[in-house]
C-alpha cells in the first residue's frame, strides 16, 4: 500500500472519529392561547422563554396552541405533545415539572379618567367588576365577591376591553400584559375604532401577587435537561432580558408594576 493511499485512510478514520453536531431534536409542546404570551407559530413571552431554553438544550420545541384549560386536559388525556407549558406550580398533573419558568401578573385595569382607583382589594367594594373565567377561585375573590355592585366572569377577554371602554364596567381583573395586548390590538381594528374612542389611557395596579408557572414533561431526562439550561440562561441574565423585553412593549399601560421589571 502506497504511503498516499495509508494517508488518506488516516484521514478519513480520523474525520469519522470527530463529535458530529447532531440535529436537535424536537418536541411538541402544548400551550394555552394567551396573547402576547403564548400564541401560535411560537410567539409571546412564555412561547420564547420555553424555546429559548430548549434550544439551548438541544432541542427544537414546535408548539401546539389551544384554549386556556385545554392544554392541560389535553395532555392528560392524550400522549401526542412531550410537555405542556404554563402549568401552575400548585396543580397536580402527571409528568415531571420543572421549576417555575415564568410568573403572571394579574391586576386591576381602570381607565385613567375613571373616578375610581382601586389599589388594593378592599378597594373593589361597589364597584362593577369583570374577570377571567375561574378568577373567583384563582385570584381568592370568594370573601369580597359579596362586597361587589357587580361580578361576571368571562373566557373572550375581548370582551373585556368592550365593557371597559363602553362603560358597563368599571373594573377589569386580569394579566396586565395580556389585557393591554388586546386593547392594542382592538384599537387597531376599523370597526372596533369607529365604535369607541380607545385612545383614553388604561392604568394597571398589580394588585395581587405574581403567580409561578411550570412546564409537565413525559420524560424526566428531559426535565431534567430543561431545569439545567433554565438555571444557566437565567445565571447569564437572559430570561431576565427576554422577561424585560416584552414588558417594555406594554409600559404605557402596566409602567414598572408587572413582576418589578
Amino acid at each position: 500500500m502506497s504511503c498516499t493511499v495509508r494517508l488518506g485512510l488516516v484521514l478519513m478514520l480520523a474525520v469519522t472519529m470527530l463529535p458530529r453536531a447532531l440535529p436537535a431534536s424536537t418536541l411538541t409542546i402544548l400551550s394555552p392561547d394567551l396573547p402576547s404570551q403564548s400564541e401560535p407559530g411560537g410567539k409571546g413571552r412564555d412561547s420564547e422563554i420555553v424555546a429559548t431554553v430548549l434550544e439551548h438544550c438541544g432541542y427544537y420545541a414546535k408548539f401546539r396552541v389551544v384554549p386556556f384549560g385545554r392544554h392541560i386536559r389535553s395532555f392528560t388525556d392524550y400522549d401526542s405533545a412531550d410537555a405542556v407549558t404554563t402549568v401552575p406550580a400548585d396543580r397536580d398533573v402527571a409528568g415531571y415539572p420543572s421549576k417555575p419558568y415564568i410568573w403572571y401578573q394579574n391586576g386591576a385595569s381602570v381607565l385613567q379618567s375613571s373616578r375610581v382607583k382601586p389599589y388594593t382589594l378592599a378597594g373593589l367594594a361597589d364597584l362593577r367588576v369583570v374577570a377571567f373565567a375561574n378568577a373567583r377561585e384563582i385570584l381568592g375573590l370568594e370573601d369580597i365577591i359579596g362586597t361587589l355592585d357587580e361580578y361576571q366572569e368571562l373566557s373572550n377577554q375581548r370582551l373585556h376591553s368592550s365593557m371597559l371602554y363602553f362603560g358597563r364596567v368599571d373594573v377589569v381583573l386580569s394579566d396586565g400584559l395580556i389585557f393591554s395586548e388586546i386593547n392594542k390590538r382592538m384599537a387597531r381594528d376599523p370597526q372596533f375604532r369607529a365604535r369607541v374612542d380607545m385612545t383614553e389611557p388604561l392604568l394597571f395596579t398589580p394588585m395581587f401577587d405574581p403567580e409561578p408557572f411550570r412546564l409537565v414533561f413525559r420524560d424526566r431526562k428531559v426535565r431534567d435537561a430543561f431545569n439545567q439550561c433554565f438555571s444557566d440562561l437565567e445565571g447569564r441574565g437572559l430570561i431576565r432580558a427576554i422577561n424585560v423585553r416584552h414588558v417594555d412593549r406594554h409600559r404605557d399601560v402596566v409602567g414598572h408594576g408587572y413582576l418589578g421589571y
